[in-house]
């Protein structure tokens, strides 16, 4: 059954004119304008008031102020809205149809009889076709029993209270409920999420009891059985232990099988949860399988589509504040042994950050919130995803704000001196006006992100659309007040007056168009959990409908479709579970009223075939443990997992490839002998052992004896081993026959080189092979730049260093890798470098002697954080083409030739060590990105001179030290963070083509090229990740590795998981392809477990 309504015409003139009347003239100039409250009838205001009985010193949940819910509860039509408070009555507001709204709390009797209520939920509960309201209680006030109360719509504006006798009067500390059919039998069950009772500084960490029900709290899973709820969670598999601290509940169905899905936001030390449905009653919490890192203090959350790719993304706030004043006043981070503590005792990553999850269409995830750029918006609650501007691509909105900055780190320091402690707390108890009044209150906007790159892009538009009134804001929601087809926002506030913010998009953006769809069963409730696929000029447009989200909220029941530029759809899909309905030629710009009476049963998606298929895994490497921050405490980063590299060839020649792999410290390099039947098979006698104590950094076979047969040299590195360790020593293993490789002491000079990368080629022409090696610094240096080494063969069976040519390497930078090849077509190898906090340089080689043209060649500003490079010859033009790895920009670092970081490296306290100071801009300001308790524990005697947060936090770099010293450092910059391609253009000169963002989404390691798709051009193949992060920063693991594919005109587009197929765990540092048969293999070699194969589809 189809019915519909054309939006634009519903509204009524006498609206019209209210609206223009009652508006200052210049408001329609904005995306939203906050609407007067007093003017429209919302006369509610969630006010908190502090007394020495219950405060946020006693109660910690204080101030996570109400939220907000919508539906139309007397079926006219109108979505009517309805607001929790903390310590007064909750309000029921019917909307007039005019954009006016009158309250009818006391009549329909649904103000609550708890003392501090919560979340709310709006939905039809008893599925008679009029929506029910299910508040959540909380707070720990004597004499109130918190249990939350349910409000069943007896159809006539009244409602009947009958939580206790439905059994859903949950008396835990309650944050939410969320309404969803989980076990698909037609009504809704109901997943309570509760707070621990337990203070947190009552745990013992090293002892999870997450396993252990808590029996007065913890979260609920109850299953609707007709008139009454059942506690099925233990038999559900949901952890209710006290150890949760949810404060969101997110449903969806992540994993594409039909079934909903359950994400838990918890707060604090404990890691959220991730309930895969079984399809059988039950969950699985498989977070860690299917996530590689969450926020640490998981807020609000929100499950939608975000790159229109038909899975749903998952967005989580935390409480990182954006600019670096606020930072540095406001914020601490986990050091290294707490995080790695915290790991062993089960609680997973977590970092102080909004996270940004996107779906790889099989519920597996990458988290992009900082390449997305919204990983920042300060003590963060309500996150709701929706088209607000109506152009096809979701935006964020993000409520954030809390009444006092109970992490200010000054008024930590004050009140932990014990002279004011005892003025505080006295024999007649504890002062808590003067200890909360000491606190700073600051006000800040909320967040409105502008989707400006498919979903890999945010722009923070909240002042440009009107949304930047400074706030304490909590819950929040969109929903089509006027039904004129574009969402308003409605935020609960604390201590201020609700924002109704209007959306002007059908005047402001009347170019861009929107879809409505009121789904209904066949009882006529809202069909929480069927999914929508719009589909117009070869565009998909996704939704699941779950109103109940972002934090203690419940939004607009209808789905809502912003389609752009296009005025109909081709197509509209509606899943109803077991069922599907199909209509063509859907008209823009209407409301449609759709139930499942005509749909027919769904057919399963078949499986996509992909360009890669996985086909073994061979071997496993083992990293050693160490830590580099307890020697260099102000690095950002370590620089040890950066071997794990290959070297391949067929040393046997038996015309199968084989590999060796390098080996970390204290584990020995291992050699794989290729095979037609077996893929490889490890050579368990071998001479590798010996050196195991080596941590292997490149590896590459050559002919370095001129017999005729492949030798293996291996270059040792990392920062484990002393400068002057033998560890250090680069080794060449001879073949002596049939691939059997004898260590050749005699053959390299014994030098202890701290090496990263060899470049192999006949540099000067002779027809033997000379090696250049490249160095990452010395140990405990971070910072200062090495030498390169040039090692010429004389044809004996040695190569020794060419002093004359080594010179010409002096101070060249922590150089990463490099490579060698003829990209000036003279018939010799040239010879590229790429390092940290360095630039792609490029030294033209002329018998030997080597001449460097970066600039010249058009690399100048190309300084970045460069891990790998490959030099190939990608556009088929028959001249060598550079791909060079760099961090990415999924990190909270920002660099520009206009404004590039920096690193001042110096002793600055004359300790006899190395102080790296690592420097970004905000705005136009050069800061230290350095917290002042960190800076300050590295160089004591700058205390004197920044005792207190607040001095340090506005700082610039100039400012905390003074010009001499600064003048006395050595000055690094990065110009781009941006893994980026060069192309040759022929007569010495390279031009930088583009990547796709998802070359961005991690650090780059290794790359290769190949034809995946078959087209006849060549594609990219990229691998990384970074583990070795301070906490501070988060680790890197977005990767699974990407596939760019060539159009044939140097342009790029990234094939997602589902095309490509690729999905590869973990730190890749080398790729390689490679003939067995007639297929192609692709294999990954990573820092820990085995390499992975796979083989290009035929």
């Amino acid at each position: 059954m189809l019915t519909h309504t054309m939006i634009r015409r519903i509204l009524p003139v006498a609206f019209l004119a209210f609206f223009v009347a009652c508006q200052p003239a210049d408001s329609i100039d904005a995306l939203f304008t906050q609407l007067d409250n007093k003017k429209i009838g919302i006369d509610f205001q969630n006010n908190l008031a502090y007394d020495k009985d219950f405060n946020v010193f006693n109660y910690r949940n204080f101030y996570n102020g109400g939220g907000v819910a919508v539906g139309d509860v007397n079926n006219d039509g109108w979505m009517d809205l309805y607001f929790t408070a903390n310590q007064t009555s909750n309000t029921l507001y019917l909307n007039n149809g005019d954009m006016t709204f009158t309250d009818i709390t006391e009549s329909a009797g649904v103000a609550g009889q708890q003392a501090w209520s919560t979340g709310v939920a709006m939905a039809d509960v008893n599925q008679d076709g009029f929506i029910d309201i299910y508040v959540s209680n909380s707070g720990d006030i004597k004499g109130d029993s918190r249990a939350n109360e349910l409000f069943l719509n007896n159809g006539d504006n009244t409602f009947t209270e009958v939580a206790e006798e439905w059994g859903v009067a949950d008396q835990g500390l309650s944050t939410h409920g969320v309404f969803f059919d989980y076990d698909r039998d037609g009504d809704l069950d109901l997943y309570v999420l509760n707070n621990s009772y337990r203070a947190i500084g009552s745990f013992n960490l090293e002892k999870s009891s997450r396993e252990v029900r808590d029996a007065e709290g913890g979260d609920k899973l109850y299953r609707n059985d007709g008139s009454s709820f059942t506690d099925v969670s233990e038999a559900a598999g949901i952890m209710g232990s006290e150890i949760g601290f949810g404060l969101g509940t997110t449903v969806g169905d992540v994993n594409g099988d039909g079934w909903d899905d359950i994400y838990i936001s918890n707060d604090f030390f404990e890691k959220d949860y991730l309930y895969i449905n079984n399809q059988d009653g039950t969950f699985s919490e498989e977070l860690e399988k299917h996530m590689r890192h969450t926020s640490f203090a998981s807020m609000g959350a929100d499950m939608a589509d975000i790159n229109n790719d038909g899975a749903p993304d998952i967005f989580v706030t935390d409480m990182l504040p954006q600019g670096v004043r606020r930072l540095n006043q406001t914020t601490t981070f986990e050091n290294w042994d707490v995080y790695q503590g915290k790991l062993k005792w089960g609680y997973y990553h977590q970092f102080n950050r909004n996270m940004l999850h996107l779906n790889t269409t099989e519920g597996d995830f990458s988290e992009i919130g900082q390449l997305s750029g919204v990983e920042a918006t300060d003590w963060s609650w309500g996150a709701l995803i929706a088209d607000l501007d109506n152009d096809g691509w979701r935006d964020i909105y993000i409520s954030n704000g809390i009444n006092h900055d109970l992490t200010d780190q000054d008024y930590i320091n004050y009140i932990s001196n014990e002279e004011v402690m005892r003025s505080i707390v006295t024999k007649e108890g504890v002062n808590y006006k003067e200890l909360i009044d000491l606190m700073p209150s600051t006000r800040i906007p909320n967040y409105a992100y502008k989707n400006v790159a498919k979903g890999y892009k945010f722009v923070n538009k909240a002042e440009d659309w009107g949304l930047d009134a400074p706030s304490h804001s909590n819950g929040s929601v969109y929903a089509d007040l006027d039904n004129d087809g574009d969402l308003e926002l409605i935020v609960n506030n604390t201590n201020q007056a609700p924002f109704i913010w209007r959306n002007n998009a059908e005047t402001l953006l009347a170019e861009n168009h929107s879809i409505s769809l009121d789904l209904r069963n066949e009882n006529g409730a809202t069909a929480i959990g069927a999914k929508v696929y719009g589909y117009a000029g070869g565009e998909m447009f996704f939704a699941e409908l779950v109103p109940m989200k972002g934090f203690q909220s419940s939004v607009d029941p209808r789905i809502h479709l912003g389609v752009g530029a296009h005025t109909s759809l081709d197509s509209l899909t509606i899943v109803w579970g077991d069922n599907t309905s199909r209509l063509s030629a859907v008209a823009a710009d209407s409301l449609y009223v759709l139930t499942a009476a005509d749909a027919q049963p769904t057919q399963l998606a078949r499986a996509k075939s992909t360009f890669l298929q996985a086909s073994g895994e061979y071997g496993s490497r083992t990293e050693n443990k160490y830590s580099q921050f307890n020697e260099e405490r102000l690095i950002p980063q370590m620089v040890t997992t950066e071997g794990a590299r290959l070297a391949y060839a067929d040393i046997n020649g038996d015309g199968f490839t084989d590999v060796y792999q390098c080996g970390a410290a204290g584990e020995a390099g291992k050699l794989f002998l290729g095979s037609n039947y077996y893929g490889f098979e490890e050579a368990t006698r071998n001479p590798f052992k010996a050196h195991a104590a080596s941590e292997d950094t490149d590896a590459q076979f050559f002919d370095y004896d001129g017999d005729g047969d492949l030798d293996l040299y291996v270059a040792s590195g990392s920062m484990e081993a002393e400068n002057n360790s033998t560890d250090l020593f680069d080794r060449i293993y001879k073949n002596v026959g049939g691939g059997k490789l004898v260590y050749d002491e005699n053959a390299l000079p014994r030098l202890p080189v701290r090496s990263s990368s060899i470049a192999v080629a006949d540099f000067d022409g002779d027809g033997l092979t000379d090696v250049f090696v490249a160095s990452r610094g010395l140990k405990g240096r971070y910072g200062i730049p090495a030498n390169g080494l040039y090692l010429k063969n004389y044809g004996n069976g040695e190569l020794r260093n060419e002093r004359r040519t080594t010179r010409g390497f002096q101070r060249i930078g922590m150089i990463t890798d490099c490579a060698a090849g003829d990209v000036d077509g003279d018939g010799d190898a040239d010879l590229f470098t790429v390092g940290d906090w360095s630039g792609i340089r490029l030294w033209i080689n002329d018998n030997a002697s080597f001449k460097e043209q970066t600039i010249e060649a058009g690399f100048n500003y190309s300084q970045g954080l460069w891990n790998t490079m490959k030099l190939t010859d990608v556009d088929g033009d028959g001249n060598l083409d550079v791909i060079a790895g760099n961090l990415g920009e999924n990190c909270r670092l920002e660099a520009s030739v206009q404004k590039p970081m920096a690193l001042f490296v110096n002793d600055f306290d004359g300790n006899s060590s190395t102080d790296p100071i690592l420097c970004s801009y905000w705005g136009d300001t050069l800061f230290p990105r350095v917290l002042r308790h960190n800076l300050i524990s590295q160089l004591p005697y700058l205390k004197k001179e920044n005792l207190l947060y607040q001095e340090y936090a506005g700082k610039s770099v100039f400012e905390v030290f003074d010009t001499l010293q600064l003048e006395r450092s050595a000055l690094l910059q990065a110009q781009t963070l941006q893994t980026v391609i060069y192309f040759n253009n022929g007569n010495g000169t390279f031009s930088q083509g583009t990547l796709p963002l998802e070359a961005q989404i991690a650090p780059v390691y290794a790359i290769d090229v190949v034809d995946v798709n078959g087209d006849g051009a060549k594609d990219i193949i990229m691998g990384g990740n970074l583990f070795e992060v301070q906490p501070e920063w988060g680790r890197y693991d977005a990767s699974r590795g990407t596939v760019l594919l060539a159009d044939g005109t140097r342009s790029f587009e990234a094939a997602g998981t589902a095309a490509s197929g690729l999905n590869v765990e973990g730190q890749v540092r080398d790729i390689i392809t490679y003939k067995r048969g007639d297929a192609t293999y692709v294999l990954f070699s990573k820092v820990n477990g085995p390499m992975e194969e796979y083989k290009l589809a035929e």
